[in-house]
């Protein structure tokens, strides 16, 4: 059993992004389904991957903070997760969507008893060294599974988080809770998803308005 780390080096530098600056891309779920089908979850690595997957949109966490939870952090009961002092300093209590917590749950039952090396470690996803999974190999995974996918942009895992956030502002979610899972210090940090949604209400009343793009009613028009 062997970890895919791909053979281009240069791949493994993580993107840097700023935190007020959303990707080009925004996962549709079309696409994220596309994108759980071809992840093989028959494989220990895949079942993993995927798992990870449902955490980072169900939840909008991170990827330093999903890799850096420990099995105590997760009450899979309560269906809850703990945030242990993410990006600001401050722990926040996060709800696990149900696809989420079944994942979870069968990835603790069933999968990560495989990955436990000669000491075992309380971190949620390992290797199958029984390390903690990196984010330059989850990455390497993303960028494959991207292409499987047939994705015509660069998959990485930050994009889960940017979608989590616009799906729900899409859903009416009240722009303080959002900044509250998402763990933003400031609620303007939050503002910049409202753009997003502006943007998307836009191009739905042009798309259904009687005077819009698909409307007959222009100038000069009886």
């Amino acid at each position: 059993f062997q970890e895919w780390t791909g053979g281009d080096l240069s791949t493994l530098v993580p993107e840097q992004r700023s935190p007020e600056t959303l990707p080009g891309h925004i996962l549709s779920i079309e696409e994220i389904e596309e994108l759980c089908a071809v992840v093989d979850i028959s494989t220990l690595a895949g079942f993993r991957n995927r798992t990870l997957i449902e955490l980072l949109y169900g939840t909008g966490l991170r990827i330093g903070e999903a890799l850096a939870l420990r099995l105590e952090h997760i009450d899979l009961k309560a269906g809850y997760l703990l945030v242990k002092a993410g990006k600001g300093g401050k722990d926040r209590k996060i709800p696990i969507t149900r696809t989420a917590g079944i994942f979870l749950g069968e990835y603790l039952v069933r999968v990560r008893p495989y990955f436990i090396g000669a000491t075992p470690r309380e971190y949620v996803f390992l290797t199958h060294l029984g390390e903690k999974v990196s984010r330059n190999l989850m990455g390497g995974y993303l960028r494959e599974y991207g292409k499987r996918a047939g994705f015509s942009f660069s998959l990485h895992a930050h994009l889960f988080r940017h979608s989590f956030a616009v799906h729900l502002m899409r859903g009416g979610m009240d722009l303080r809770q959002l900044s509250c899972l998402l763990g933003h210090e400031n609620v303007e940090t939050t503002v910049i998803y409202t753009r997003i949604s502006d943007e998307d209400l836009r191009e739905r009343v042009e798309k259904y308005h009687f005077y819009g793009e698909g409307g007959s009613r222009l100038p000069g028009e009886v």
